[in-house]
């Protein structure tokens, strides 16, 4: 595969071509590439009052992706989040063949299970325990104990009879019923035939619009969209319009997303 980077010389990193990579200043051989990966400006990483580029006008003049400058049947991915009319036009964010919408899905759910199988060290071996349901495996989940991964082998606690057999002594009313799972007689368990029981995403590097900028994004619907993308808990940076500065401003914020928020949200001050 052929990878050729191209942008203004003052956003291009020093010796990038010992990656291996290509290097141009220009979308003059843009038409050459089978898929077109686009990059945001951004913004909050750059020093302020630092002049990479004289203003986002031209950048999106000389660099900015519409389909004039795109060949029929390229591909165009962009990790997100996008900025409309700066690296990419509304035209090229919404066609047919842009890819963007499938590969933050895509991506989410191939960092998810990346986790899972880092958390619960698996191996590749198909499984040799648990529970079958139209082919999924059931992970029982119970109050205050750990999620047993099925494809190891549960240990039975010292102590415990085997399965058909009864203990030696009397069954008071007092004793409970052995018969039925500990989880099933507390409401504890859950039939979650069919679902994947995956760990959650935190966000630790959430741009959020509150406060200031409400009027495009609230901490409902933020954290509303954080929950449906698999996290479950969002921090929101610094940067925003006014910043976080001060004490009152964070438990202000800390309040309102206690009350409005989806999922757990928290602010960073500056």
């Amino acid at each position: 595969m052929d990878v050729t980077i191209a942008g203004p010389p003052s956003l291009i990193p020093r010796d990038v071509e010992a990656l291996g990579v290509k290097v141009e200043y220009t979308l003059d051989r843009l038409g050459e590439a089978d898929v077109v990966y686009l990059l945001r400006m951004q913004m909050e990483r750059m020093q302020e009052g630092a002049n990479f580029i004289p203003s986002l006008r031209e950048y999106s003049t000389l660099y900015g992706m519409t389909l004039e400058r795109l060949r029929p049947g390229q591909k165009v991915m962009h990790p997100g989040p996008i900025n409309r009319g700066v690296e990419i036009s509304p035209a090229v964010a919404d066609h047919p063949d842009t890819l963007i919408l499938e590969q933050v899905e895509s991506g989410l759910a191939v960092r998810m299970a990346i986790l899972y199988r880092t958390i619960a060290a698996t191996t590749s071996a198909p499984p040799t325990r648990g529970v079958r349901h139209d082919g999924a495996h059931v992970v029982q989940v119970r109050r205050g104990r750990r999620s047993a991964d099925p494809r190891r082998p549960r240990r039975r606690p010292a102590g415990r009879s085997r399965p058909g057999r009864r203990r030696a002594g009397p069954q008071g009313p007092h004793q409970r019923d052995r018969r039925q799972p500990r989880g099933a007689r507390q409401g504890a368990c859950r039939d979650r035939r069919g679902r994947l029981l995956l760990p959650g995403f935190v966000d630790l590097h959430t741009h959020l619009r509150t406060p200031g900028r409400e009027d495009e994004e609230d901490l409902r619907t933020a954290s509303a969209a954080a929950a449906a993308g698999g996290y479950v808990a969002v921090f929101g940076m610094a940067n925003t319009e006014p910043v976080v500065d001060s004490a009152p401003v964070l438990e202000g914020l800390a309040r309102q997303a206690a009350v409005e928020a989806t999922v757990p949200t928290a602010s960073s001050p500056r």
